[in-house]
């Protein structure tokens, strides 16, 4: 027989349920987003704004079905107050405001984690958890999901109030068993004495799904450095093969590190597999050591091979960041992996005042607050897509807009031929509105299966919230579409839901 943990009507709890072994389907596994197994992905679109019966700001997800040779034209709905999803929505729970996919149990089809990393649990406020489904023939099954919060038998640590467990979310084969793993961030976890020092959860896959847990804080062996109050450890998370050694590795932000003599804070740990309670080694670079990078080194991370070595680059973004005395004028630093890991002297800032990047610094424009991987020009190495959710345009306010940096076998990251994209460039359909916040989400996927990946850009407060897939034409864009819950078939929200807040494929 096989076994899987589900959870109750609070995330808290959890019944042991039998699933025929028949049911069990032995195959290659999914690669992320492809809920149904048809070889092309589909999308997951957080909402975590989206009011459910009544409770404001309870959350919901939607799921985009990918299809061949078109745009998504068909959606599901997934929130807390369905039969058999875990919980129940409350209100301020922000369900799905973190996403992440891959195949835990290597079936065949993806299976998606939903943060609900401001879910109440057990009386404690904020304490958080998260929900995941599992995909079949059919696309996403909200009758296969469950519920992991620290109290799940085998998740370490213990629920309490403010940890925000699930604020960050990320996938991929840690223990080198052929299985997904999942990695789940607490930046707000304290450690002993250390308030908001932060861990990290890695939930192992398995045929059965998802059970059992490794504990990492920085006190943890071959991890770096040490816990501290205020670090935020498990700010941001990634998992790739860093060294191409063969195994996968996790890129974990601490964007509030406090690096001793110097005022700079925020630092990556690399923690390199396989991993069996514990990374086989670590790494650690910090602010103090990266050229331009003041502070909140590591609050968002993208990983991709850009210069086509067939080692893994790590991209982090500091939206935050003080560029030219503009306050959230943000930047993104680019790290060159080897076989010895990643180093402070291989690195590359940029920011809106870096030679061929469009605008200039603003104050609030938040560049590199999202950012994602992709090939998006097809000539085998990865680019660099980067959102700039505060961008303002002409005199419209926080508009957004987003960039695509294409790799480069000599520069990793190379600024010459970019592609500026936003809601009055033609062929990107909208217009530019006051808050729309184009940009505040970003993913690469190939979601029309035609071999290439394309860009997809979230703005959230575009109406009830929108997403849009840009297509290039080599370093040219070539065409866009845009579509929300209406073109998915799905009822129309409204204003402040916060659709695209969040993507996943």
């Amino acid at each position: 027989m096989r076994y899987r943990l589900i959870a109750s009507l609070t995330l808290g709890a959890a019944i042991l349920v039998t699933i025929p072994a028949g049911s069990v389907n032995a195959a290659t596994p999914a690669a992320p987003g492809d809920f149904n197994g048809d070889d092309i992905i589909d999308v997951a679109i957080g909402i975590p704004s989206q009011t459910i019966g009544g409770d404001v700001r309870a959350g919901a997800v939607v799921i985009a079905r990918g299809r061949s040779g078109a745009p998504p034209n068909s959606g599901q709905y997934i929130h807390q107050d369905l039969p058999d999803v875990p919980g129940v929505a409350e209100p301020s729970d922000g369900y799905g405001e973190v996403l992440a996919s891959a195949d835990f149990d290597s079936d065949g089809y993806a299976d998606l984690a939903m943060g609900v990393s401001q879910k109440n649990i057990g009386g404690f406020s904020n304490a958080g958890g998260l929900v995941v489904c599992y995909g079949s023939a059919t696309g996403l099954s909200v009758t296969r999901c469950s519920a992991i919060t620290q109290d799940s038998g085998s998740v370490f640590g213990g629920s309490e109030a403010e940890d925000h467990f699930g604020y960050s979310l990320a996938a991929g084969d840690l223990t080198g068993d052929g299985y997904a793993d999942l990695v789940i961030g607490a930046p707000l976890e304290g450690i002993g004495t250390q308030h908001d020092a932060g861990a990290v959860k890695i939930v192992k896959g398995g045929a059965s799904g998802l059970s059992g847990a490794i504990d990492l804080t920085q006190d943890s062996p071959n991890v770096p450095s040490s816990a501290e109050a205020g670090d935020r450890f498990g700010e941001s998370l990634a998992v790739g093969d860093i060294d191409d050694d063969g195994h996968n590795d996790l890129v974990v932000g601490v964007n509030s590190e406090q690096i001793a003599g110097s005022s700079a804070r925020g630092a990556l740990n690399v923690l390199y597999g396989p991993f069996t309670d514990r990374p086989a080694r670590g790494q650690v670079v910090d602010a103090a050591d990266v050229p331009g990078a003041g502070e909140f080194l590591g609050t968002t991370l993208a990983l991709g091979d850009f210069n086509g070595d067939d080692y893994t680059d790590i991209a982090t973004g500091m939206g935050e960041q003080i560029v030219s005395g503009a306050g959230f004028a943000g930047q993104v630093a680019v790290f060159t992996g080897d076989r010895t890991g990643v180093s402070a002297g291989r690195v590359r800032t940029m920011h809106q005042d870096s030679p061929y990047v469009a605008d200039g610094v603003e104050p609030e424009d938040a560049f590199g607050s999202a950012v994602a991987a992709g090939d998006f020009d097809g000539d085998g190495r990865d680019d660099l897509l980067v959102g700039i959710r505060g961008e303002d345009l002409g005199t419209t306010p926080a508009t957004g807009a987003a960039q695509v940096f294409f790799g480069d076998p000599a520069k990793t990251i190379t600024g010459a031929a970019q592609v500026w994209i936003h809601q009055d460039q033609p062929p990107v359909p909208s217009v530019n509105w006051a808050g729309d916040h184009f940009g505040w989400a970003v993913a690469a996927a190939d979601v029309d299966g035609d071999g290439k990946d394309e860009a997809l850009i979230g703005g959230p407060v575009n109406d009830d919230g929108a997403v849009w897939i840009v297509h290039l034409d080599g370093r040219a864009l070539a065409s866009s579409t845009l579509f929300g819950r209406a073109e998915l078939g799905l009822t129309a929200g409204v204003r402040g839901d916060f659709f695209g807040q969040s993507l996943a494929p």
